[in-house]
């Protein structure tokens, strides 16, 4: 799928030159943002901590986390213990298991044996800073190493061309990735798990790849969605190691943390309040208001801006909570044909074969990805940082052996980034019930399947 090279208009070879900037330490006003990068990354710790712990309501997510893990650690009902707000915990509870070390007691119960909530919460912001970090570097190293035969090598640590395949995804999915910061989402480890699993494919091991699949429909069940890659290019390996992590995630684990019996009961539980309500009609309504109602939240799925763009008066008009209009009974239809839509232009993109380059499959898991998450019946904002390794993959694919992409790419970068960022501004709120992102992603999964289908070599997009 990629050339190494382009020929100058007498079919000299340029790569030599390009290599060498690419490969040169970055240079005093790139070395200043790589500064600026970092020091904001750690100044928004100190307002994401001022948020969580330091305010009279505590302004993130992780307290719901913390409190499933005190409930599993005391022996109370993760599903039905809340936080400050009154917020459920809606994930399996593998997740709560893990966080045990970070548990937080509600008012009035002991905090004996556990960190103060203001240290949990720097702990977590450090973890979500590694996950980024791990997701970045390990998705940049596996592309670099696939790239080398066709290009000029793998670059030197440090240099212009390392930094950069690093850091330019992570500014232009910026608005979801600190939208997640700031709440301390579970997304961001989702991010890790989901570059570890392309990772895996990339170098062909497909049963690390299912453990890495395994761990993300773990934490939560959407990720299931991937297994659509496996069954198309036909990987029964990846298959039948995701089903032993599902197997020991989601019932090993938690029968012997529980016991059986309670284990299957918080199962029910679980299925009860949260999926049948949002997948299969089911009319428990304990999560509605948090959750799973049209205007409940910020969501950028289909079905969400299918409602929101045929009440635009009421979208424009009105802030969510006090808007009215019932879901159209047409609506989950469309969404679910629309989601069918774009999977099989995307399959049928990445053609019915065995895996390609490396390269080809980044970017075809990549634009599932995408897919993914717009196709999930809740869709927050934040989970779009999972645009991230397309992302990666566009910004290799058309920069070729330069230090950055070309031009056009470097519009479509900044139209992604504006758009992740401009609902977030004061008084712009709209644009998030709007789909702004939504639809910046969808952007990039166009471009992702247009790759995919043409085969086009880098050096022909310039």
């Amino acid at each position: 799928m990629y050339e190494s090279a382009e020929k100058g208009p007498t079919g000299s070879d340029r790569a030599p030159a390009q290599t060498s900037a690419a490969w040169a330490r970055p240079r005093g006003i790139e070395r200043w943002g790589i500064g600026l990068f970092i020091l904001c990354a750690l100044a928004f710790g100190a307002i994401v901590e001022m948020r969580s712990a330091f305010l009279h309501a505590r302004m993130t997510d992780l307290d719901v986390y913390l409190r499933a893990a005190w409930a599993v650690r005391t022996g109370h009902d993760p599903y039905t213990v809340t936080d400050d707000r009154g917020l459920h915990y809606h994930y399996p509870p593998l997740f709560a298991i893990v966080l045990i070390p970070l548990a937080d007691a509600p008012h009035g119960y002991s905090r004996s044996g556990m960190l103060p909530y203001a240290t949990a919460v720097v702990l977590w912001y450090v973890l979500n800073l590694l996950f980024v970090a791990f997701a970045a570097n390990h998705l940049a190293n596996a592309l670099e190493r696939a790239a080398a035969e066709h290009r000029s090598g793998i670059p030197p640590p440090g240099s212009r061309s390392w930094w950069s395949l690093r850091l330019l995804p992570a500014l232009i999915c910026i608005g979801p990735l600190g939208v997640a910061l700031e709440r301390g989402q579970a997304d961001l480890l989702l991010l890790a798990l989901l570059c570890a699993m392309i990772c895996a494919i990339m170098a062909g091991r497909s049963g690390a790849a299912g453990w890495c699949l395994a761990g993300a429909i773990c934490l939560k069940l959407f990720p299931a969605y991937l297994l659509i890659y496996p069954l198309w290019r036909r990987d029964l390996r990846l298959i039948a190691s995701c089903a032993l992590g599902l197997v020991l995630g989601l019932v090993v684990i938690p029968a012997a943390f529980f016991g059986p019996a309670t284990a299957i009961s918080y199962a029910r539980e679980w299925n009860h309040v949260l999926i049948q309500p949002a997948l299969l009609n089911g009319t428990d309504r304990s999560r509605a208001g948090e959750l799973l109602d049209i205007n409940a939240t910020d969501s950028q799925s289909f079905l969400a801006l299918i409602h929101r763009w045929y009440n635009l008066d009421e979208t424009v008009e009105l802030p969510r909570p006090l808007r009215s209009r019932p879901l159209e009974t047409w609506a989950t239809p469309a969404h679910w044909a629309i989601a069918i839509f774009l999977t099989a232009l995307t399959l049928a993109a990445a053609r019915w074969r065995p895996p390609g380059s490396p390269l080809d499959e980044e970017i075809f898991l990549g634009s599932l990805a995408i897919i993914m998450v717009l196709s999930s019946p809740v869709s927050h904002l934040h989970y779009l940082n999972l645009a991230v390794p397309l992302t990666m993959g566009l910004v290799m694919a058309g920069r070729g052996d330069a230090v950055y992409p070309r031009r056009k790419w470097i519009w479509l970068f900044a139209a992604v980034a504006a758009c992740g960022v401009l609902p977030l501004l004061p008084g712009l709120e709209v644009l998030r019930d709007l789909g702004l992102e939504g639809f910046a992603a969808l952007a990039l999964w166009g471009v992702g399947t247009t790759a995919l289908r043409r085969s086009i070599q880098p050096a022909s997009w310039a």
